[in-house]
């Protein structure tokens, strides 16, 4: 091949590959182009919503839930400081030495904590222990010094006085949603409203200077404040815990109301719970508030019957009627309570003793079906009061349907049918203040802090339902519970220096057999004062008190006098000079035979005279007594009656050991010789030590007692079993 040749091939190559080249240079510059406009025109708007998702974040701003006050501005319910511990595990080179030290400061295994703090994550949190920890907790995990360990700020909701008014107060869970009470009734008003801040990132997304775009600032929930006074609230709850541990009961409920504008001052129940401190293991019970749930009344249903006779016109206080003990009506026979009756009583004192035979003659003779139950409605019973809590009951009084005479008859004494503390306590407030059923509320206004000014969107007022009787029946009704204090079965809840006006229920309650049960009861008391003019009433129910003492003037009386007069004094009510009863050794009482009587026949007596009495046993019938008949004692002493069958036999409970610690020497010779109990005295003063446990049974040797002189402290007790 010659050099020309050579050359023609050389030229041929350098153009082929020229060609080829230029061809994929135009194909590139196509492909570019058409990507190019593909990029601008098909995918231009989703990389535009690509981009600003990276450039732009958008965030959430929390409010902080609004505080709940007492009435004086007393803090029930707020937001505190938390912090909750976090850990970056990429930074985390020792995670078995740091689990094992961390496990000593919050409430965490070490194998969760490792757990956590391994993960292939940028940060987590070492919940549930280290979440919403306190400062204190805070310090000691941070003085630790381990790396990849820190913290972030939040809040946790706060109840400073943790058990204090539970069921009115109520929680929040994980979620932040109230649980039960005021949480709960007021959520939405308590939350607040979120707010949104959105602003302009990098592409490490972190934010640019002055790139926020759109700011709606949180508004925070509003504060609720209640018509609950933390002071008296605070009497309720120490009078509840003392009958907690006297009558060991199923239940205790109690209320304090301003009959006046039906403002509740303090409502508490037993059991009742920690609000900081909410566990699964809780039950759903001990979150039902018995203030606003239905039972059976009882006697203190006889006042409405009274005054609705009143009303009408149908009786007179001082009229006779005869109670033999029994009546008859269509569908059964009633009793009186003591089963023999009180013979020819007036109306009033058909009231003082608690006659329910003189009841019955008055709803279902005097009033009759409908008027008797027209005024039950006036009332407010059988309808929610609409009180600011959730999961009002509204009881239950036979709705719509026939009512046949025997349910009058007992609805006349406060059986057969079912009502509310709240309700009773809107009733009885009628007659306190003149006639008028007043809406209770448990708010006294609703506001929120905006700038430096306390602004109210709610405030509540007094809101009269309606007239139910005139204001000379409440007067007569007024005067007529005075004299139940003063004269009859309410003896219990005097006050020295005060009118008190009262009445006792004491109702069975019915059993899984659908009977009323023996056994069973529930204790009521509900008075207010004073009765010239009402500025509070009470209401207190111990349901299922223990086997020794269940009557409504022995369990209740003691917890409504004790409320009552730590709250007038506290609201600066004096007592009068001219009200005060002067008991000394010169006003003597005779005690009667209580052997063989019934046991409520005796409570009735000895209450009469001024004469406490202290039960022990269950039994229907009294079969000794501490004070022999016909003794000359002070008023305001104490009898120990034994209680027993009709044949004499002891309760079984008397033959339990009781309780003698704290008590003195005196006290504990004459009580173990009336249950024919021997016993060994050691030392002076008042009893430290047992040998045999409380309600354990007699074994017939001798109670060894252990004395302490009175200054020396008897709260610290040890057991020598």
């Amino acid at each position: 091949m010659n050099d020309q040749q050579t050359n023609n091939s050389f030229n041929k190559n350098i153009r082929r590959r020229a060609i080829v080249i230029g061809v994929a240079m135009a194909v590139f510059v196509i492909a570019v182009i058409m990507k190019i406009s593909y990029v601008q025109v098909v995918q231009a708007d989703w990389l535009i919503e690509q981009a600003a998702q990276v450039w732009n974040k958008n965030s959430t701003l929390s409010p902080n839930r609004g505080m709940i006050l007492d009435r004086n501005g007393d803090r029930l319910a707020y937001n505190a400081k938390a912090y909750t511990i976090i850990a970056q595990p990429r930074e985390i080179k020792d995670p078995v030495n740091i689990s094992r030290k961390l496990a000593t400061v919050i409430n965490m295994s070490e194998q969760r904590i490792y757990e956590l703090i391994t993960r292939d994550a940028y940060q987590v949190e070492l919940g549930p222990g280290g979440r919403k920890v306190t400062e204190d907790v805070l310090g000691k995990v941070m003085a630790l010094e381990l790396p990849g360990i820190s913290s972030i700020e939040e809040t946790v909701r706060f109840y400073p006085n943790f058990n204090f008014a539970s069921h009115v107060v109520g929680f929040i869970n994980a979620k932040e949603q109230g649980v039960t009470g005021i949480e709960q009734a007021y959520d939405q008003e308590l939350k607040g409203k979120e707010g949104k801040i959105s602003y302009i990132t990098d592409g490490r997304r972190r934010e640019i200077p002055a790139g926020v775009k759109n700011y709606e600032p949180a508004e925070d929930g509003m504060n609720i404040v209640l018509t609950i006074d933390q002071n008296i609230q605070h009497f309720v709850e120490r009078a509840l815990d003392d009958a907690v541990e006297i009558h060991k009961p199923k239940n205790i409920t109690a209320i304090v109301a301003n009959p006046q504008t039906g403002e509740i001052l303090a409502m508490a129940n037993r059991p009742n719970f920690n609000l900081n401190h909410i566990t699964p293991e809780d039950s759903n019970n001990i979150y039902q508030n018995f203030a606003i749930s239905q039972f059976e009344p009882g006697s203190t249903f006889k006042l409405f019957t009274l005054a609705a006779a009143l009303e009408e016109g149908v009786v007179d206080l001082n009229e006779t009627i005869i109670d033999n003990g029994k009546i008859d009506v269509p569908g059964g026979t009633i009793r009186t309570w003591n089963r023999v009756g009180f013979g020819e009583i007036t109306i009033l004192e058909a009231l003082q003793r608690s006659s329910n035979v003189a009841f019955v003659e008055i709803g279902l003779q005097r009033l009759g079906e409908n008027k008797l139950f027209h005024y039950v409605e006036k009332f407010g019973f059988g309808k929610p009061t609409g009180l600011e809590l959730p999961n009002e009951m509204k009881g239950d009084i036979f709705g719509n349907r026939k009512v046949y005479p025997i349910e009058i008859a007992t609805t006349s004494f406060g059986q057969g049918i079912s009502v509310t503390p709240l309700q009773q306590i809107q009733a009885v407030s009628a007659i306190a203040n003149g006639g008028n059923l007043i809406k209770p509320t448990i708010i006294k206004e609703i506001s929120r802090i905006e700038g430096n000014k306390n602004v109210v969107y709610h405030k509540s007022e007094t809101n009269i339902v309606h007239r139910v009787i005139s204001e000379h029946t409440a007067l007569l009704m007024k005067e007529s519970m005075e004299s139940v204090v003063s004269n009859g079965s309410a003896s219990n809840g005097r006050i020295e220096g005060y009118r008190i006006a009262g009445k006792t229920g004491t109702a069975q309650k019915v059993d899984e057999t659908g009977k009323y049960s023996d056994s069973k009861h529930i204790a009521s008391y509900i008075g207010f004062a004073p009765v010239e003019d009402p500025q509070l009433i009470i209401f207190v129910a111990v349901d299922e008190p223990n086997a020794m003492d269940i009557y409504g003037s022995t369990v209740s009386a003691p917890i409504f006098r004790e409320i009552m007069q730590d709250s007038l004094h506290y609201l600066g009510i004096k007592a009068n000079e001219d009200n005060k009863n002067i008991i000394n050794v010169v006003d003597m009482v005779e005690i009667d035979s209580f052997v063989g009587k019934y046991v409520a026949e005796s409570i009735l007596i000895a209450e009469e005279k001024g004469i406490n009495v202290k039960l022990i046993g269950s039994g229907n019938y009294i079969v000794k007594q501490s004070i022999e008949a016909m003794e000359q004692v002070p008023k305001g002493t104490t009898i120990i009656l034994i209680t027993g069958n009709n044949s004499g036999e002891y309760s079984p409970e008397v033959k339990l050991v009781p309780d003698l610690i704290g008590k003195s020497k005196r006290e504990i010779i004459d009580l173990l010789i009336l249950l024919d109990m021997d016993y060994i005295i050691e030392g002076e003063g008042y009893a430290v030590e047992q040998d045999q446990a409380p309600e354990s049974i007699y074994n017939n040797k001798p109670i060894l007692v252990r004395f302490t002189p009175h200054s020396m402290s008897v709260l610290n007790q040890s057991s020598i079993e």
